[in-house]
């Protein structure tokens, strides 16, 4: 199985549906619950409550602990999923979206103690050209050796991938100042062995007594059992005994409201305030405090509109401002400026002067070439760019074969007779009747039932039920005939050149996709070219695993 910083960074990794399921798991729950216990022990706090660190606290599992231990804390994590969930939970510390890598951002002394649970190793991993793990480590001691008072402990419980990451991270902890050392419980158990970095803040004259190490399963488990009791029971009776009210208690209600206020977060229509009837945490959000508006917002003031060009010049657009030509002169005296020192320097320039830069650099015809810092990308990036240009290309293509289908339909509508295109010959109708006599009397109009000046058409041809029903424009009836050729004339143009542009785009369709196959693995061979002029191939058929 694959370390989780091996898969993508911590932001990315913790989604919201990763999230729901870290919290939701009850064996995480408890593994964490027992880690964060042990944490807090070698911590060696003192009776009364301390203001601590959880770094790392993701939806806030070990915060609760600590606040049932009766600590007051805050807690930063880099995932906003997890961050997201904790509020959602409803926890009582205070929360912060901050990257470690980049420090701890808080004032000198501030906190009394630091935890840390399963989080550090992510340091070592450089999913970034430019996250370089020591670097990163460093930055993170620094500014949390900083941020401890005189004294204080900080516990990192982490996972090494192998005793050169946490010989790593032991020597950065010492040089930024830190001491103490590594506690590893259950050293001989492969699957239960859990390292603690202990470290106190400022070097001690006499050398730091670490903790004891753990050495039986049974032994923690049952302390740990004990200490948060069977069934909550214990817990519960621990919150009476400091103080916190009862779940659903009026002052459990004002509890709530006061965190709310506290935290900015805007409260619904004050249900009864003896009950919490529908008290959700779900239906809160966080958002800043608004600040204070200037005197001026309240006075009305005039709306200075934009100043119009006279009618023979409205076609360049609007006036232009003060301000926005102040703007464009600076740009335009900037760069001629610059171009001035340029030349100057091309004037002056000592042919036979050297500098270092030109043992890195070449000149390529009297022109300095440079590396632009391009990137070369993967055989796996340019499939899936293939694959994209793939699809914009069978879009376009599905948006030109509409509009010719909107052409083709309107050419219908505009047919009359003219001569045929590809015969040079007016088509005709002929209709077969009994006798001369009949056919001296016929009636076109009223054997085709429609209007006597759509006879002469060859096709669309309504009837009069239809010209009833079908509000027809009389322009498009009546229209001169010169008219109507000129427009045909026009719609057929168009209808060729969208023809020929979806051919094209046909043919880049079946180019794109064939080189997006030809990236692909599997012996091929060439059988031959198309209509269209593009290569066939041949994949060799294999057998899936």
């Amino acid at each position: 199985m694959s370390r989780p910083e091996h898969i993508a960074p911590p932001e990315i990794f913790y989604n919201d549906d990763e999230a729901q399921k870290y919290t939701q798991n009850s064996r995480v729950q408890s593994i964490q619950a027992e880690m964060t216990l042990r944490a807090i022990d070698l911590l060696s706090l003192p009776d009364s409550p301390s203001f601590l660190l959880d770094i790392g606290c993701g939806s806030c599992l070990s915060g609760e602990i600590l606040s049932e231990e009766g600590h007051i804390w805050c807690g930063l994590d880099i995932a906003p999923s997890m961050l997201q969930v904790a509020l959602e939970r409803d926890v009582e510390g205070d929360l912060f979206l901050q990257d470690i890598g980049d420090g701890i951002p808080f004032r000198a002394g501030t906190f009394d103690g630091a935890i840390s649970i399963s989080v550090i190793q992510w340091l070592c991993n450089a999913d970034k050209a430019a996250n370089a793990p020591g670097v990163r480590l460093r930055r993170f001691f620094e500014t949390l050796y900083a941020s401890l008072r005189r004294g204080g402990r900080a516990v990192c419980q982490f996972y090494p991938e192998s005793e050169q990451q946490t010989a790593l991270i032991m020597q950065i902890a010492t040089k930024c100042g830190f001491g103490g050392g590594l506690v590893v419980d259950y050293p001989d158990s492969k699957k239960a062995r859990k390292y603690y970095l202990c470290l106190v803040a400022g070097q001690p004259d006499a050398p730091v007594a670490l903790p004891q190490a753990l050495t039986g399963e049974e032994e923690s488990g049952v302390k740990y059992e004990g200490r948060r009791g069977a069934g909550g029971a214990i817990r519960n009776r621990d919150k009476k005994k400091k103080g916190k009210a009862e779940q659903g208690s009026r002052e459990w209600v004002l509890q709530k409201k006061e965190l709310y206020r506290k935290r900015a977060i805007p409260s619904r229509p004050p249900p009864d305030p003896l009950t919490s009837n529908n008290l959700k945490t779900s239906q809160y959000k966080v958002y800043t405090r608004p600040t204070m508006s200037s005197l001026r917002n309240a006075v009305s003031r005039r709306n200075h509109k934009e100043r119009s060009q006279p009618l023979e010049r409205q076609k360049f657009g609007l006036l232009e401002k003060k301000k926005d030509y102040i703007l464009r002169a600076r740009d335009f005296h900037r760069k001629q400026d610059y171009l001035k020192k340029l030349r100057e320097k091309a004037t002056d320039r000592n042919p036979d002067e050297f500098y270092f830069g030109m043992m890195t650099e070449k000149t390529r015809k009297g022109v300095v070439v440079k590396d632009r810092g391009n990137t070369t990308l993967s055989e796996d990036a340019l499939k899936v760019l293939r694959t994209q240009d793939a699809g914009y290309v069978r879009t376009m293509r599905q948006i030109e074969s509409k509009k010719i289908e909107r052409l083709e339909a309107e050419l219908h509508v505009l047919d009359d007779e003219t001569p045929d295109a590809h015969k040079g010959k007016k088509r005709k109708h002929t209709v077969f009747v009994n006798d001369e006599s009949h056919a001296k009397t016929f009636d076109a109009a009223s054997h085709f039932d429609t209007h006597p000046s759509l006879v002469s058409r060859s096709s669309n041809r309504p009837r009069l039920d239809q010209l009833e029903s079908v509000s027809f424009a009389p322009s498009n009836v009546e229209m001169d005939e010169r008219k109507i050729q000129k427009e045909r004339e026009a719609r057929l143009r168009e209808l060729d050149a969208r023809t020929q542009r979806g051919d094209m785009l046909r043919k880049l369709e079946k180019e794109t996709v064939l080189q997006r196959n030809l990236q692909g693995k599997g012996a091929r061979k060439k059988t031959g070219v198309d209509k269209d002029g593009t290569a066939v191939y041949k994949w060799k058929q294999e057998r899936k695993r």
